[in-house]
């Protein structure tokens, strides 16, 4: 059996540079600022909560960039993600300090080591560079071949 989990995130530039989140640590991969969604709430407004909750900031979304598909094994279980990526603004940018555990890459050198999901990586340094203006596009990463029939790639929605 597979489960469904379903999470919003932030592809946030600040000075250029994009904003991961280091939740297991200096050598982990970074994730883009974002979490799981709660029952009856829409993917921007719980986005900002959780870009409150996460930078103490208020941010918006501004362009859906990216529905990243993974079939995946997780613990003993197995795992059908769905997560949007938003491209997003701060709204009360005052210049205050990032949160602890934060860390800016610049999203046109992205490697796959530095960045969760590794597929953010074949197509966040392009799109940074073109503005993000060919988007939104869906990300399939299936690691789970023998439970689903999804082709991974990259396909413009």
């Amino acid at each position: 059996m597979i489960s469904l989990q379903l999470s919003v995130h932030a592809v946030l530039l600040v000075d250029g540079q994009l904003v991961l989140r280091r939740p297991d640590g200096d050598l982990a991969p970074g994730v883009c600022c974002g979490d799981s969604i709660g029952l009856g709430e829409t993917l921007p407004a719980a986005l900002a909560r959780i870009l409150k909750a996460q930078l103490g900031q208020s941010c918006e979304a501004v362009k859906l960039l990216y529905v990243v598909e993974r079939f995946l094994p997780r613990g003993g279980a197995k795992v059908h993600e769905l997560a949007h990526y938003y491209l997003c603004e701060r709204r009360d940018d005052d210049g205050a300090p990032l949160p602890d555990g934060m860390v800016l890459v610049n999203p046109a050198k992205v490697k796959p080591t530095q960045i969760d999901p590794a597929v953010l990586s074949e197509v966040l340094p392009a799109d940074a560079a073109d503005d993000f203006q060919v988007s939104p596009k869906l990300l399939v990463v299936n690691e789970l071949p023998e439970e689903s029939q999804a082709i991974s790639g990259v396909y413009r929605l």
